[in-house]
Formats: C-alpha cells, sequence, structure tokens
C-alpha cells in the first residue's frame, strides 16, 4: 500500500465540532466507544462519515472520530487523548490481524480479522474464509468514513489474502464491489476444527458464514455420539455438520429458505458423511414443531439458533414471545434426559433477560434442566467492557429431565 494514501476521511482544519452533555462525559471516559444523538447539546448539518470533534461545555477537545447526524449513534470515537491519523489505524489493523493469525490458524482458515469497535476501528468489520476476505460497514458513517480501498490493500498485505470483497448489509442500495483481487464469483471452501465448508460470499446471510459459532459447533461436536439430532435455523448446515462428525445416528437441518438446505446437504457430503444419515426440510420451523409434537415424535438433541427476533428496543417485547415460543416447542421435542441449545444473537436481549427468557420457556414445556455449559461470542469477535451492548451472542446447553 502506499504509505500516503490515506486510511479515512479527515478533515483536521474543519473539523465537526460537538458538545457532549455533561453527564454523558463519564460514559465516555469509561470506554464507551459511541455517543449517542440524544447525548450531543445539538446536532449541525454535516455528510455521514465527516470527520468531528466531541469537546465539553468549556471547549476541551475529549474524542475525535466520525459523525453521522442521521443515525441514532451519531458520533463513534477514534481516538481520545491520541493524535488520530493514518499510522494508529494502521497499527490497529495489524495489531487485529496479528492476534487472530497467531491463535487461530491452526484450527480453522475462517475467523473475524477485524470486529469493529472491540478492535478500535468503529463500523468496520473484516473476515477471512480461506484467502478471501469480506468487509462490511454499520451504516452510512463508517461507510463513507472509511477508505475502503486503502484499508482492504493493507489487510490483504497483512493477512495474505488474495481477493477482498466489500459487501453491502442487508438492505442496503449499495452493490457489492471488489476491493482487492476479483469478486468470489464461485463459493469459498474453508476448514474449521476440521469440518469442511463451502460458502457463497456474495448471496450469503451477514459476511456468508456465521464464525461466531465456531466454539459452540465445536461444543456439540462432543455430545452428538449416537444421538438424533435436530438443527433448527440450520441455514447452511454449521451445527449439522459438526453434529455428524460427532457420531450422530441421524441428523434433520430445517431452514425456511431452499437453497440454504441445498448448501447444507452440499455441506454435508463435503466431509464424507452418509447421505442416509442427514435429511434437509426447508419449511418455517415453528410449522415444522407443531407438527413434529403432533406426531409425537422426539430428538436427542435439538438445535434452536434463530435469526434475530428483536431489531430494536421497541420490538423487543414481540421478540421475546417469538423467543418463548420457539424455545418452548424445541423443548418439547427434547426426548427425556436429552439436550437442548438454545441461542441469540439479539443485541438488544442481554445474557440475563436470555436467561429468564429460557427458564421461562422450559418450565412452559414442563421440563426441568441442568446447564452444561453457556458462552457468547469468540475471542475473534471482541467488544469493549463498557459497551454491553455489542455482546450479543448468548448460547445456553441444557440438559433436560
Amino acid at each position: 500500500m502506499n504509505n500516503h494514501a490515506p486510511l479515512f476521511n479527515k478533515n483536521p482544519e474543519r473539523p465537526i465540532k460537538l458538545t457532549i452533555r455533561a453527564d454523558r462525559i463519564r460514559d465516555l471516559k469509561r470506554g464507551h466507544p459511541w455517543v449517542y444523538a440524544s447525548s450531543l447539546t445539538s446536532l449541525p448539518a454535516a455528510e455521514p462519515g465527516s470527520f468531528a470533534i466531541i469537546r465539553d461545555s468549556g471547549g476541551k477537545i475529549l474524542a475525535k472520530g466520525m459523525y453521522d447526524p442521521a443515525s441514532s449513534i451519531a458520533f463513534r470515537i477514534c481516538a481520545l487523548e491520541e493524535e488520530l491519523n493514518d499510522e494508529l489505524i494502521a497499527s490497529r489493523i495489524v495489531k487485529a490481524i496479528q492476534k487472530r493469525s497467531s491463535l487461530l490458524k491452526k484450527q480453522t482458515t475462517a475467523f473475524r480479522l477485524i470486529h469493529g469497535e472491540g478492535d478500535y476501528l468503529p463500523g468496520l468489520v473484516c473476515d477471512q474464509f480461506s484467502q478471501t476476505g469480506v468487509i462490511q460497514t454499520d451504516g452510512d458513517g463508517p461507510a463513507r468514513f472509511w477508505c475502503l480501498e486503502n484499508l482492504a490493500q493493507l489487510i490483504a498485505a497483512t493477512a495474505d489474502l488474495k481477493a477482498i470483497y466489500h459487501k453491502p448489509r442487508s438492505g442496503s442500495e449499495r452493490q457489492g464491489r471488489a476491493l482487492v483481487g476479483k469478486s468470489p464469483s464461485n463459493p469459498v471452501q474453508f476448514s474449521e476444527h476440521g469440518a469442511v465448508f463451502e460458502t457463497d460470499l456474495v448471496n450469503g446471510q451477514k459476511t456468508g458464514f456465521f464464525l461466531d459459532q465456531r466454539e459452540n459447533r465445536l461444543l456439540i461436536r462432543s455430545f452428538t455420539q449416537n444421538r438424533s439430532v435436530l438443527n433448527l435455523f440450520g441455514y447452511t448446515g454449521g451445527f449439522s455438520v459438526s453434529a455428524g462428525l460427532g457420531g450422530a445416528s441421524s441428523v434433520v437441518t430445517v431452514d425456511i429458505a431452499k437453497p440454504a438446505i441445498a448448501d447444507a446437504e452440499k455441506n454435508w457430503l463435503l466431509n464424507h458423511l452418509a447421505a442416509e444419515r442427514h435429511q434437509g426440510v426447508a419449511t418455517n420451523a415453528f410449522d415444522y414443531l407443531t407438527k413434529t409434537l403432533e406426531e409425537k415424535r422426539f430428538f436427542d438433541l435439538v438445535i434452536a439458533d434463530p435469526p434475530s427476533f428483536v431489531s430494536s428496543q421497541a420490538a423487543l417485547e414481540k421478540g421475546r414471545g417469538a423467543y418463548v415460543s420457539i424455545f418452548t416447542q424445541s423443548a418439547m421435542t427434547v426426548s427425556k434426559g436429552g439436550l437442548l441449545a438454545l441461542s441469540s444473537c439479539s443485541s438488544q436481549i442481554s445474557s440475563e433477560l436470555f436467561f429468564e427468557i429460557c427458564s421461562e420457556s422450559i418450565s412452559k414445556a414442563r421440563r426441568r434442566a441442568t446447564v452444561l455449559h453457556s458462552s457468547g461470542q469468540p475471542f475473534d469477535h471482541p467488544f469493549p467492557l463498557a459497551c454491553t451492548e455489542m455482546r450479543y451472542l448468548k448460547f445456553i446447553l441444557f440438559q433436560l429431565d
């Protein structure tokens, strides 16, 4: 990369000047990476991703970063006392990549290289799949603040990637594009703890695969010997393949998307697992459970890893009800003495609330349970201690009565 190529869009001579309310300064100093719009005394007009500084009422500069007046997260902190420059950003990128490479390359060829605020690179995510990277940005502010082409060059050189693809988030009007090399027109294959997966990076969900469940998939593998397994919201079969490799007697993968089920069946065969031990069902998980209970069919292990049912605080109560409904039916489908794995990826659901939801669901199913394992996101998905909003993944493995 050209040493003079900028890594972010800045105008230090004329930054947007913002003033934080006095009662919110403590959050900033504790390390919270965001300043919400409600914490600012005013929201001056500016383009999303504008370089800005945060000041107190006396004019003292407290932080530098990116500003988006149209977002509830109006300001993302990139630096406090230190100078915000390309050298600082480059050092953070290199450090993040080296940390993952030293601990994960022997176990997997797919992991998160950069996790936004957790690596002091707000709004920027990059996942590695073998020698291909996928970058996503969290909204218009980060998308315009970061110089993605230059960042991609640095990431590719540091992580030894042949290609990096910028993938817009779901619902975005932007088109995906190659930042380094060519766009991944064909599915990319990668390994994970001895398992082999293939994923469509361009059309798949998120960046192409749910890498944050990696360690939980490995855990499931150790509990599936000679068990019948039901994998709900199974997507492309991550948990299913892990169960098969663990010696499951049979595995059923349920997902509403037919292409996902086709990919789940492909991933099953990629791992040289017997085709007759796996059944893919493209249907609604709620409908499948209703039919299964009517038929009085039970499984030794049921995994329920639904998409986020809670997209905002306003949707919390409705989403909570959806979790309780699917988890209750899942618990009712577990055979006596069997296992139940429940998960949520909603940042609006705290760990405490998730535990309450699981407890209520298992009680409604008239079952009793023992917690065998409880976890969150793996270390390549870090978050600042002061920002519990980024502690989004919850996973609990129960043994039922």
